[in-house]
């Protein structure tokens, strides 16, 4: 099979027994350049949905953390107290300085993730069960 490109800049990719089907003009071109003019995906807006799928899962993150924290301030665990509003922090900062890229956000949020559960009490570790596997 050979890439072809159309004088309007449109691209085709057929068998070349078949190249007189294409529209008049066309120029049978190397991979290199039908990747080169190949357009771009927006992937503005699976990053939007990575970032709000993000921000849904903290949420419910932070509201469970809320309850154990609660929980050990009133049983006195102070340990378990500071280290909530340590691991809040970085749950709060966690869509800071993403990558643009989608998959790279992805996976740049999964370390943070880890990070923060590794500062985490074992009684704060089930809060992340749905991200963290």
């Amino acid at each position: 099979m050979q890439h072809y490109k159309a004088p309007d800049n449109s691209l085709h990719f057929i068998e070349p027994e078949f190249a007189h089907l294409l529209p008049a003009g066309s120029i049978p071109i190397p991979d290199e350049e039908a990747e080169a003019l190949r357009p771009q995906p927006d992937t503005s807006a699976l990053r939007a949905a990575k970032l709000a799928e993000v921000r849904t899962k903290r949420k419910g993150i932070l509201d469970i953390l809320a309850g154990i924290a609660l929980a050990a301030q009133l049983e006195g665990d102070t340990a378990t107290t500071a280290a909530f509003l340590v691991v809040r922090q970085g749950l709060l900062d966690i869509t800071a300085d993403l990558p643009q890229d989608p998959d790279a956000l992805e996976v740049e949020v999964l370390t943070r993730y880890a990070g923060i559960v590794a500062q985490c009490t074992p009684e704060m570790v089930s809060a992340f069960a749905q991200v963290v596997p």
